[in-house]
């Protein structure tokens, strides 16, 4: 249901918009435009489906929805018939249940997060078992947090999302448990002030994928010695590889109002507007690059830098200490 535009039939257009932004602003910006617009157009009526608890689905409903917290992702099973299915667990104060997500419906995966309060439309039982009926769909009311790895220590045996930059990366090591020979993948994850290992306990081979300064987010790990443990419920998302320079700054300059940086014996040449945005100043035209670089040189000599290249132009600076 498109409630945008029925919002509009009642309240005038920058009215709808001031509304929208002050809901965003009283979750301190967790809330998502879409949530928004789905609780101003509830408060005005506009809704006619039936808001329920979980438990209180029976079996033969149709067209309910709730505003329930995603717990777990289940595995995608695939039938001989072509038909794709994966489950999501979720759970409100009334308990947990079961929904069945089917082919095109699977997309919803890809925009939200274990830990998400999401407002799920078009639920129907059948059989006990939860589906999305036709026009069904998921939105996010409130992003699940992501915990800084600094704070691992105080959240032992805790469930969390974190992201980072791939530090680097162990790859498959074997151990022996109750006789038998297992593997695991094994690799280092950092914020630039913080770093974590972690251990891929099923499914392996997902640590193929990763390479080294890829930015990375893991959903639902468990945090065991203050080590990020990966398991069936667990979810890695990996950032395309992105282009760039990397490696140890072993010095920089400025010659002839160039930034000229030496990374691993390599030398790269950048111009003023390049150099502000990798040393991270914003400063008056009139502020010369040498007394800018000057100031920064300490922060960055002797550290591993990543400097990503969009079509030529500079991106992400990751800098991280030398191990």
């Amino acid at each position: 249901m498109e409630l945008y535009p029925l919002l509009l039939e009642k309240i005038p257009k920058d009215e709808l918009e001031l509304k929208i932004t002050e809901k965003i602003n009283s979750m301190s910006g967790f809330l998502t435009r879409e949530a928004a617009v789905n609780i101003l157009a509830n408060e005005l009526g506009l809704i006619t489906e039936e808001k329920i608890k979980l438990a209180e689905i029976k079996d033969g409903a149709n067209k309910m929805f709730v505003i329930a917290k995603l717990e777990r992702i289940l595995r995608l099973q695939e039938f001989d018939n072509g038909k794709k299915m994966r489950k999501i667990v979720v759970s409100d104060e009334s308990g947990e249940r079961e929904l069945k997500l089917w082919n095109e419906d699977l997309y919803m995966l890809n925009i939200i997060h274990v830990g998400d309060l999401i407002e799920i439309r078009g639920i129907y039982c059948k059989n006990n078992e939860l589906g999305l009926g036709y026009n069904g769909e998921i939105t996010v009311v409130q992003h699940a947090l992501f915990v800084d790895l600094s704070a691992l220590a105080i959240l032992e045996n805790s469930k969390v999302n974190v992201r980072g930059y791939v530090e680097n990366i162990d790859g498959i090591k074997e151990y022996e448990k109750n006789g038998e020979f297992r593997k695991m993948f094994s690799f280092l994850i950092s914020n630039g002030k913080a770093n974590a290992r972690v251990i891929i306990w099923n499914n392996y081979e997902r640590g193929s994928e990763l390479f080294i300064n890829g930015e990375i987010k893991i959903e639902n790990a468990f945090v065991k010695n203050s080590e990020l443990h990966i398991d069936t419920f667990s979810r890695i998302f990996i950032k395309k590889k992105r282009e760039g320079l990397s490696g140890k700054i072993e010095n920089i300059d400025v010659v002839e109002r160039k930034l000229i940086l030496k990374v691993d014996n390599n030398r790269y040449d950048f111009s003023r507007e390049e150099a502000l945005n990798i040393l991270n100043a914003q400063v008056a035209d009139d502020i010369s690059l040498e007394t800018i670089v000057e100031l920064k040189k300490e922060n960055f000599l002797g550290k591993n830098v990543f400097i990503e290249m969009k079509e030529g132009k500079i991106g992400k600076v990751i800098l991280k200490d030398s191990s």
